[in-house]
């Protein structure tokens, strides 16, 4: 059997090297020559890595970061994956392990809040349900700045508590640890008519195909009755204005809001 391999030097590297070609002997990744393979390679566009010929499952340190294998070797990418007794982590699109202290965060309330057999976006509405029980508090009109955002989710995650600002940014980390790309946007919204002003507020959106849709749970505990749950913002039942988003992104296990 055939199995294509990455030779650079280590898997995320911005210059790779062309693929060669190496073969699995009696359950063993080798070489072209014969000889047992370590390193990264590639199957159906999956990533796998093996280290003297044997295929890696469960968590490996390559190089400085930590990568987790699935039950078939192939590299989980873009979700949460461990154990109950090792501990739950989201790992990036590059398979990178994330540690960070308000990821690990938003990993744990997933898997308090939310049942892992359901789909995904299932498991972010059991996710938004379960958020926009903690109660409102009102900590001030002015919009985070970026260098806030972090604080915001960690104050949300530890107090339970928060205004519509701090909703928006946890939500934000909880989506994106379920592999959806998220962001959060800031401006202002009324659901009392158009002649009534606008008032500063601030919300989750998260892509879906080619669009984003809105995630508001502030606004949903005051309006039991509106979806406010997916919703494009074109949909969005209430007058609104988005002056600007700040994008959550991670890479290479490193987490900056843009």
């Amino acid at each position: 059997m055939v199995i294509l391999l990455l030779t650079s030097a280590a898997y995320g590297a911005s210059n790779i090297a062309a693929e060669a070609e190496i073969t699995m002997e009696k359950g063993k990744v080798c070489d072209r020559t014969g000889n047992l393979y370590t390193g990264w390679y590639t199957k159906n566009r999956q990533r796998y890595y093996a280290e003297n010929g044997k295929r890696i499952k469960g968590w490996k340190k390559i190089g400085r970061q930590y990568y987790y294998f699935e039950s078939d070797y192939a590299l989980a990418r873009n979700k949460i994956v461990g154990s109950r007794s090792r501990g739950y982590y989201y790992v990036d699109r590059a398979g990178v392990r994330v540690t960070s202290t308000e990821v690990k965060l938003a990993v744990d309330f997933v898997m308090k809040n939310s049942n892992p057999g359901s789909r995904q976006r299932a498991r972010l509405r059991q996710c938004f349900d379960a958020l926009r029980k903690y109660p409102y508090l009102n900590k001030g009109d002015t919009p985070p700045g970026v260098s806030q955002l972090p604080s915001y989710a960690r104050f949300m995650f530890t107090r339970h508590c928060g205004d519509c600002y701090y909703y928006g940014v946890t939500m934000a980390y909880i989506a994106r640890v379920l592999g959806y790309d998220s962001r959060v946007a800031v401006g202002a919204v009324t659901a009392w008519g158009p002649t009534h002003p606008l008032s500063p507020h601030g919300w989750c959106e998260v892509r879906v195909d080619s669009g984003w849709k809105m995630i508001d749970c502030s606004m949903q505990n005051g309006h039991l009755d509106a979806n406010l749950f997916f919703v494009a913002r074109n949909k969005y039942p209430y007058r609104l204005r988005c002056d600007k988003t700040y994008a959550l992104e991670i890479d290479g296990g490193k987490v900056n809001w843009k």
